[in-house]
């Protein structure tokens, strides 16, 4: 663990975090996948831990098997949309104004 100054902060250089930032499944699987030689390709991979299957020797958390299902489902039926509804005061139908300048008007 890096050490900390008097003032609680730490020295330049170190660092808190010296694993650096957390990886999130879809990065850490594609890294494993491919230093793998290709044994099991990434959507492989994926299907196994939606089922929770341990892969690469990593245990399978509720939060992976979650993320691996999501990014299983958008892949095969796309990402839900979001709808929109747009309205003008009181949900009154837009009104959209276009105004056209001859050279000079306007400006």
């Amino acid at each position: 663990m890096a050490e900390r100054t008097t003032k609680g902060t730490y020295a330049k250089g170190a660092s808190g975090n010296p694993g650096g930032r957390p990886k999130g499944l879809t990065t850490l699987i594609r890294e494993k996948t491919e230093t793998t030689g290709g044994s099991r390709t990434y959507i492989e991979t994926m299907v196994a831990i939606s089922k929770g299957e341990a892969v690469f020797g990593l245990e399978i958390a509720a939060k992976d098997v979650r993320e691996a299902c999501v990014w299983l489902a958008e892949r095969e039926w796309g990402k839900a949309t979001q709808p929109l509804e747009h309205s003008g005061e009181g949900g009154e139908p837009l009104q959209i104004l276009v105004q056209t300048y001859k050279d000079g008007e306007g400006k």
